[in-house]
C-alpha cells in the first residue's frame, strides 16, 4: 500500500486465490448424446421424419406469418388457449378458437400415429435463437392430459431429460428437425425435460452449431376437472386393489405360496442355461427365488416386493434385495426374459377367464395362517376344511397385447414369443 493515503482505521483483507482452470475445449465442455445412450425412458418416443421438408417449410412460413408474443423471454404464440407463465396453467374460460388451419395435417399425422390419445386442443409456438433454452420443468399436471407432443422446425437440438426422484440420472435426447417428440406416462409425469442455454451441441462426437428452431408444442388440455389424470404421484402408486389383492395377499400366502412353487419352468430354465457364464442377471419378482440356482455359472440376484417371500429366498441363501418393480435400482440393458399370464388357457387347463381382470382364490392351510396377523375384509374362513380364502387379483394378457406393450418402450424390440403352461414368454432384446 506504499504511496496510499491513509486507510482512515478501516481494515484490509489479502488473501490467496485458486488459479483459474484453462479454458476447456468446446467438445470437452458439451454433455454428449452417447455418454448417456444407455439409459431408457419408458413412454418417450422419438419419430424421425414425421413432416417432409416441404411440409416443415410451409409451416415454417405459416408461423412466421402470425404475430408472436415477447412477454417472456423468447417469442412465442399460443392457439386454443393461452399459456399462463406466472401460473404454469390456462384459463380455459377464456379460450383463443379454433385450432389453426396450418396445424391440421400435423394432429391428423399424430391421431394415425398415435390412435390411443385424444387429438390436442392447445398448442404453443416457441422460438429459440442459438444461445436460447427453457429450464427442466414438468407440464403441469391435471391442467394437460397423459401426452406432451413437441415438434421440432428449422433446426436439430438436444434436449435434456432429468428423472425427477433423481436428478443425477439424465438422458441427452438428439431432435432432428422434422421429428417429434412424444412423451406418455413416465416420460411425461416422471421426467423433466429441457433445454441447455448454449449455442452448440454435442451429438455422438460431432459438434453440431445451433440455428434458429421453432418448437410446436402440442397438449391437451383438461376441460372437466381433473380428477381422472394422472400425477407424478398417481402414475406409479399403487391402488387399493393393487395394495389388498396382490401385496397383501402374498405377504399373507408367502410361506404356503413358496411350497407350491418348487419346479423352474422349462422355457425359462433353457433361457438360463443359454446365457453365457459369467453373466449378470436380475430377477424381477423373485418370488421364492426358484430360478436363483438353475444355472451356477451365472451370477445372479433376485428382487420381490414382498418381503416374506424374500425371507424364504434369504434362508436359501440367495442373492436378494427388497423394491417394486416399477423402481428397479439396476443399470439397464442387455437382455429380457417377460413371463405374464395368458388369457387363452391351453386345452390341458381347467381354469377359462371370462374377463382380463380378475379375482383367483388361494385357499391357506390354517397351518400356514399367522394368528398374530389381522385378516382382511375379504378373506372368508371355512372353518370345516380348516383354510382361508384369499382373493388374488390378476391381469391376464389377450395374444398380442403383452408383445405391443413392449414396443411402446424406445430401444426394445421383441426377438421372440412363445406360450408354456397358458404363460405368455417374451424374449426382448434391448438395441
Amino acid at each position: 500500500m506504499s504511496g496510499r493515503d491513509d486507510l482512515s482505521g478501516r481494515k484490509l483483507f489479502v488473501q490467496f486465490s485458486d488459479e483459474a482452470p484453462p479454458p476447456s475445449s468446446l467438445s470437452t465442455s458439451l454433455s454428449c448424446t452417447s455418454t448417456t445412450a444407455q439409459v431408457v425412458i419408458p413412454g418417450l418416443s422419438i419419430i424421425e421424419g414425421f413432416v417432409s421438408p416441404a411440409e416443415e417449410a410451409a409451416l415454417i412460413r405459416a408461423v412466421d406469418a402470425q404475430p408472436f408474443e415477447e412477454s417472456i423471454q423468447r417469442r412465442v404464440q399460443h392457439y386454443g388457449f393461452a399459456f399462463r407463465y406466472d401460473t404454469r396453467d390456462v384459463d380455459i374460460q377464456s379460450p383463443l378458437g379454433p385450432m389453426p388451419g396450418f396445424c391440421t395435417s400435423v394432429v391428423a399425422t399424430l391421431a394415425a400415429v398415435r390412435p390411443d390419445i385424444a387429438p390436442p386442443n392447445q398448442i404453443t409456438v416457441n422460438e429459440y435463437m442459438a444461445g436460447q433454452g427453457i429450464a427442466p420443468h414438468v407440464d403441469t399436471p391435471g391442467v394437460f392430459t397423459e401426452y406432451i407432443a413437441s415438434l421440432s422446425l428449422g433446426c436439430d437440438i438436444v434436449m435434456d431429460f432429468r428423472l425427477v426422484s433423481n436428478p443425477q440420472i439424465v438422458k441427452h435426447v438428439h431432435l432432428k428437425r422434422g421429428s417429434m417428440c412424444l412423451m406418455v406416462g413416465e416420460a411425461r409425469y416422471l421426467w423433466k425435460h429441457g433445454i441447455a442455454y448454449r449455442k452448440h451441441d454435442l451429438v455422438q462426437g460431432i459438434v453440431l452449431e445451433r440455428g434458429r428452431r421453432l418448437s410446436l408444442t402440442l397438449r391437451r388440455v383438461v376441460l372437466g376437472g381433473c380428477d381422472d389424470v394422472q400425477t407424478v404421484e398417481s402414475v406409479q402408486k399403487p391402488s387399493a386393489v393393487e395394495l389388498e389383492h396382490v401385496h397383501g395377499v402374498y405377504d399373507s400366502i408367502a410361506s404356503h405360496f413358496s411350497h407350491t412353487r418348487h419346479h423352474p419352468w422349462p422355457l425359462v430354465a433353457t433361457f438360463l442355461e443359454a446365457l453365457a457364464p459369467g453373466s449378470l442377471v436380475a430377477d424381477v419378482g423373485c418370488g421364492n427365488g426358484k430360478y436363483l440356482g438353475v444355472n451356477n455359472q451365472l451370477m445372479m440376484i433376485g428382487s420381490d416386493r414382498s418381503i416374506p417371500l424374500l425371507t424364504v429366498c434369504a434362508k436359501r441363501a440367495h442373492e436378494v434385495f427388497g423394491c417394486d418393480g416399477l423402481a428397479v435400482p439396476l443399470r439397464t440393458g442387455g437382455q429380457i426374459y417377460l413371463v405374464a399370464w395368458a388369457f387363452e388357457q391351453d386345452e390341458l387347463s381347467k381354469r377359462k377367464f371370462e374377463s382380463q381382470d380378475v379375482m383367483v382364490e388361494w385357499k391357506l392351510q390354517q397351518k400356514y395362517i399367522d394368528v398374530n396377523e389381522p385378516v382382511p375384509a375379504h378373506v372368508q374362513m371355512d372353518n370345516d376344511r380348516k383354510w382361508a380364502v384369499y382373493q388374488r387379483y390378476c391381469h391376464v394378457y389377450k395374444d398380442l397385447e403383452l408383445e405391443m406393450l413392449v414396443r411402446q418402450v424406445p430401444g426394445l424390440v421383441v426377438a421372440k414369443v412363445e406360450m408354456m403352461r397358458s404363460n405368455w414368454c417374451l424374449t426382448i432384446q434391448r438395441v
